[in-house]
This record gives C-alpha cells, structure tokens and sequence, in this order.
C-alpha cells in the first residue's frame, strides 16, 4: 500500500471525535483547534475517500460513514500502540475511562518532589504493567519507608522551600520516614503556588509577538471586559496551586513476606486553560472563563510482595482504589447565561497479580490485572445572574 492512499492522520482523528461527540464546537475544543478547521478536515478526508461521511447538519452517519467509522477506530487503537500508553504510579495505573490516552494532564495529581525514581520503558517488556502498556510505560515510583536494618530504629526526611521568579512559584515540602525491625512508617507533605507565567525580554526577530499576552478578559462591576494587559511578558491566568499528601505503612512479615499500605491524596484549586483564554472570534476574545475545576485524587492501595514462595521465586499482589474527580467550566465573553460545567467522577477498582519464575539466564513472568471503571458525568448551563439551570449534554 503506498502512504499517499492513507488519509492525514488529522483527518482521521477528527472524523473519530466529530463521530463520537456530534457537536463541532465539542470535537474542536477537544482536539484544540477551531470549528472552521474541523469541518475543513471533514471535506478533506471526504474528497479523499470519495463519499459523504455524514448525512444531514446533526452529523448522523451516512451508512458508508458508519462502517468507515469502524475501520478508522480500530486504525487509531493500532496506532496508539506504537507510543507508551500507561502512566502508573507505584504500580497502580493511572490511565482510565476518562484518561483514555496515556499520561496526560492527570500526571500532576502525583507530588514530583516525592519521587525515588522514573521509569520509562518502551517494547514488549512494558507489558509486565498490563495490557495498555504494549507501547511504553511512564512508571512514577515514590519514596517509600526505610526499616532499620541491623539498627534498632533509623529515622530519615528532607524539607525544602523553593522560589522561582519565572512565575512566582512558591513550594515548601517535607518528608520524614521512621523504621524499626519490622514496621515502617513515611510520611509527606507537598504545597505549590504557581503564579502566572513570565516570558523572557528576547525575542527572536523572526517570531517578535510569540507568547505575548496583550490583552485579557475581567468582569468589572459585573460586566465583562478585555482588559489591556500591562506587561506584555505575565501571561495571565496561567498560574494555579496544588496540594499533596502521602503516607505510606510497611510491615516486615518475615525475610521473604513484607506488606504495604499506601495513601495517596492531590487536589488543586481551578486550573485555567490558558490556551482557550486567547482564543479570538469576531475580532475579540472569545472566553470570558476557561478553566478545569479542581482536579481531585485519592489512592488507597494494598501490596503483597512474596519471595521463593512455592514455585515461583516473586509474587506480588496490588489491590487499589481510586477517586478521581475533574471538571470543564467555560463561558463566552457577555454570555451571562451560558456558563457550562461538565463534571466527570470515577471511581477505579484495581487488582494486580504476577509471579516471576527464575531459569538459568531466563525468567517467565505472568499476571493478571482487572479494573473496573465506575463513571459518574454530569453536566449543565447556568444563567450566572439569575441562577437558573439547564441539562447539558454529558462527556461520557
């Protein structure tokens, strides 16, 4: 097959949203691009495939559009293979329904500065995670308690307070891990304040405007306003805060047996797209808000780890739970009424079990994994000045 006959990848990819979301303003905010350039994508992969894809201005699909729609889905899923597609985090994976793409925004629900380690694995050796890892793994691995060893008791932490005049981020951190022979308990805390992001004074000849923020959006006394901005450089509304708690309890059963307990909590305050805010239509700006509401996560986990336990020579076991909860708040500018949240909560079950077997220079590894997805989404239109609702179209 010569490549000239497969159709551009974007094409595809918004035929698939447009399908599935049967709104262009939803598939556009979606793939960040404009309604103009979705439906000129859609004319694009029509006169490439030689028919109509859909039927009438609601975007049902004509009959060839729905068998094309099949083809087109079980392309993309084979291309999704081809790059790391799982973020887990302490062997807990963190892709769900609503984070069906690999590691996206849902990366920062993790406290980086309680990281031991990242790992990054590509190939076929990555589906020791799972099956959605057949492409690559970013395995996220925090710090865990220490017991004391040959000591009777050892005790371990760091703190830190950093500031960065980039965006006039303030974080303070502090960990602390306190181990006798046989239990072990760590302990961290996490706070970040970004502020809003500054870019340098130089600028390339050729790009003089790039990241330039002239002009934003305020309501004033109730009424929207584009506000201009008086540095240029502050890219407003960019920044956000974030919190995260760890503890984590291990239990040295024996010499081969140990027992984990791991607690996980992050959440933000509203995170705005800063993107979405500098979109322009009709000669202004089009978004008076933008923004994630806060990004909630709570992890509770149980890990067994076994060594030389019967015939294999490791066995571990990972049962887990997690709340998660994220949101899309959007008004256009001097729409009072129109003010749409999209509210999605999921609740993830997750079980784990693998055992390695030890050959000479071989090694058999195999598991099982099972999750189940528990989906809550809702969404509505509020009128902001007299608060009266209305029913949206859900997500999911």
């Amino acid at each position: 097959m010569s490549f000239r006959s497969i159709p551009p990848i974007q094409c595809l990819v918004t035929f698939e949203a447009l399908a599935r979301l049967r709104s262009a303003s939803r598939t556009a905010d979606e793939l960040c691009v404009t309604v103009s350039a979705v439906s000129h994508r859609v004319r694009q992969l029509e006169a490439h495939v030689g028919f109509k894809l859909f039927a009438r201005g609601d975007f049902t699909l004509t009959a060839e559009g729905v068998a094309y729609l099949a083809n087109v889905r079980a392309g993309l899923a084979a291309f999704k293979k081809l790059f790391a597609d799982e973020c887990a985090a302490d062997g807990v994976r963190m892709n769900n329904a609503i984070y069906r793409s690999g590691h996206l925004q849902n990366v920062i629900t993790t406290d980086q500065n309680s990281f031991s380690r990242v790992e990054v694995m590509y190939g076929p050796s990555s589906t020791i995670y799972g099956s959605d890892a057949l492409g690559g793994i970013v395995h996220l691995v925090t710090k865990s308690p220490v017991l004391s060893g040959d000591k009777k008791f050892l005790s371990t932490g760091s703190a830190f307070f950093r500031y960065s005049g980039a965006n006039d981020e303030k974080t303070i951190h502090a960990d602390a891990s306190l181990g006798g022979k046989k239990f072990a308990w760590f302990q961290s805390y996490n706070y970040s304040d970004f502020g809003d992001m500054k870019m340098g004074s130089d600028y390339l000849s050729k790009y003089p405007n790039f990241g330039r923020r002239s002009q934003y959006v305020d309501r004033i006394n109730g009424i929207d306003s584009v506000v201009t901005n008086k540095d240029e450089r502050v890219q407003k509304f960019s920044g956000y805060k974030q919190w995260d708690i760890i503890q984590k309890l291990l239990f040295k059963q024996s010499s081969r047996i140990t027992h984990l307990l791991n607690f996980q909590l992050s959440n933000t305050n509203d995170v705005p797209r800063y993107d979405r805010l500098q979109d322009i239509r009709n000669g202004t700006l089009r978004y008076a808000e933008w923004y994630y509401g806060p990004q909630k996560r709570i992890l509770g986990a149980y890990e067994f780890n076994a060594e030389k336990l019967g015939f294999v020579d490791q066995l571990k076991v990972n049962i887990n739970y997690q709340d998660i909860e994220e949101s899309r708040q959007t008004r256009d500018f001097s729409r009072y009424d129109r003010f749409d949240s999209r509210i999605e909560k999921v609740k993830v079950f997750g079980a784990t079990i693998s055992g390695r077997k030890m050959m000479g220079n071989s090694e058999l590894t195999a598991g099982a994994d099972m999750q189940l997805n528990d989906v809550k989404s809702t969404a509505f239109r509020r009128n902001i000045l007299t608060g009266v609702t209305t029913k949206l179209d859900t997500r999911y």
